[in-house]
């Protein structure tokens, strides 16, 4: 038999968005790349606060436009959204900013950075005027690798006569901005939205863009080494219902999957869902079903859902995604100069509870071949009473075929059960759990489930004090 690659999966966080780690050939019974019986790749609905984080509105905030960008910076949060502070007509937008200390509860502070009607008591952080020219779409993120004057990064979209130009701006603390002069780079379509991003994975900064091509909505992708020049967008791999996954003018938000292996793209699709697509390397995109948002009533079931960038994790440990609600005018109060009912919620999923490998009933099955550098695993997982997760991990160094050679000691009959339903379980065999000495080996993880999910699972190394051995 054929020997498999190799993957490493070294010491980060792998989440279970497709089978890129499982052997998918070896059951004698299913099709070639699809999983043995009783299992499958699920998708799970986020739930939705029912109090908005941002809704009463000031005279500056006449229209918001569903875009916004979250930031986890030192204990706190902050999200940047778009207002229209001269009304819907207006052909440039300004960037307001809220802050909060756990996630949930958001002040707006008064920054007395941008002039409104001759006031500064305002939370504006940018506009038109700090540009210097018309302003479109903006998105912000925090930079943990660059110097203290350059750690907070923002893009925004400006349009000129033959096509929309992407410019740059930097601040040292996400307030007060420095405008380039020079454009990052120029695209002829038309840009709806913007979304950059420090990769640390791939070493690179990365910019998404939603664009009108032809008429078609078109994801396009751009990465460098400096944040202040860019190649030019070159479209991602699409799937093949990706004209279902928006329309024209949709909120597409991007976001790396908080310490893990994959990436996130959010979509506006319709009434009260969002598409969600995933990515292992930022270029080819999956997508995922609808999914639908439960909000127990209190909003309309036509509401639009437009999600904001940024996954972030809240203070309890939940993933929560801040999206922007648009309601219909006939059954809702006017609000604002445009007549629609415009509110922020925060949506949320348990933490790397986005998708799991789930068990209805009973399933099996064996990784591919892999290498590690942990010391020991643990796994993200929900198991129901009546269920169970079980481990054993095989040698895989001379032998990386079907043929399973189990490790003493690590097999199935020596896994200790899992607690129901916990975050992060550490993995133990007769009440051992250390991994060390296979460290950088070709191993196998087979995996026996019932009644249980998968979200993730993680050979950790353990942080010890520098003077442990003295």
């Amino acid at each position: 038999m054929a020997r498999l690659p190799m993957l490493n999966l070294g010491s980060d966080k792998h989440v279970f968005t497709d089978t890129t780690l499982i052997d998918t050939n070896l059951g004698k019974k299913t099709k070639p790349g699809t999983l043995p019986a009783g299992l499958e790749i699920s998708v799970h609905a986020p739930t939705i606060c029912p109090t908005p984080i941002l809704g009463s509105k000031m005279p500056w905030e006449t229209s918001f436009t569903s875009n916004g960008s979250v930031i986890e910076e030192e204990g706190y949060y902050r999200f940047y959204y778009e207002c229209l502070p001269q009304g819907i007509r207006s052909n440039s937008i300004a960037v307001a900013c809220i802050e909060s200390e756990d996630g949930e509860h958001w002040v707006k502070p008064d920054f007395g950075i941008v002039e409104f009607n001759g006031s500064r008591q305002n939370n504006l952080v940018f506009d038109s005027n700090i540009a210097r020219r018309p302003v479109n779409t903006v998105s912000i993120f925090r930079d943990f690798i660059a110097e203290t004057a350059r750690r907070f990064k923002l893009s925004y979209v400006s349009p000129s006569s033959d096509g929309d130009c992407v410019f740059t701006a930097i601040s040292d603390n996400g307030h007060q901005w420095n405008t380039s002069t020079i454009d990052a780079f120029k695209s002829e379509f038309l840009i709806h939205t913007i979304h950059t991003d420090l990769d640390t994975r791939q070493g690179k900064y990365v910019v998404f863009l939603n664009q009108d091509i032809h008429g078609l909505e078109t994801i396009t992708r751009s990465e460098s080494y400096s944040f202040d020049c860019w190649p030019s967008p070159e479209p991602v791999s699409k799937p093949a219902s990706w004209n279902q996954c928006g329309h024209l003018n949709s909120s597409t938000a991007y976001a790396p999957w908080p310490d893990g292996d994959s990436y996130l793209m959010f979509i506006t699709t319709g009434s009260n869902t969002i598409q969600m697509l995933t990515s292992r390397d930022g270029f080819a995109w999956d997508s995922k079903p609808k999914l639908p948002i439960n909000n127990s009533g209190f909003l309309q079931p036509d509401a639009i859902f437009s999600p904001c960038t940024g996954l972030f994790r809240s203070k309890n440990g939940d993933f929560s995604l801040i999206v922007a609600v648009t309601e219909n005018p006939i059954t809702k109060p006017k609000i604002g100069t445009n007549n629609l009912s415009e509110n922020y919620y925060i949506i949320t999923w348990p933490e790397d509870g986005l998708m799991s490998l789930e068990a209805a009933n009973e399933g099996a099955v064996v990784t591919k071949p892999f290498i590690f550098t942990g010391e020991t695993l643990n796994v993200n997982a929900s198991i129901n009473q009546k269920g169970y997760i079980k481990f054993e991990l095989i040698d895989a160094t001379a032998n990386q075929t079907s043929d399973k050679e189990p490790i003493e000691n690590r097999e199935f009959k020596d896994c200790d059960d899992l607690k129901a339903d916990k975050h992060n379980h550490l993995v133990t065999w007769s009440g051992e759990s250390s991994l060390s000495k296979w460290s950088g080996r070709p191993v196998r993880l087979a995996i026996r489930m019932k009644k249980s999910r998968l979200h993730s699972l993680h050979f950790k190394k353990e942080i010890r004090s520098v003077t442990e051995n003295y």
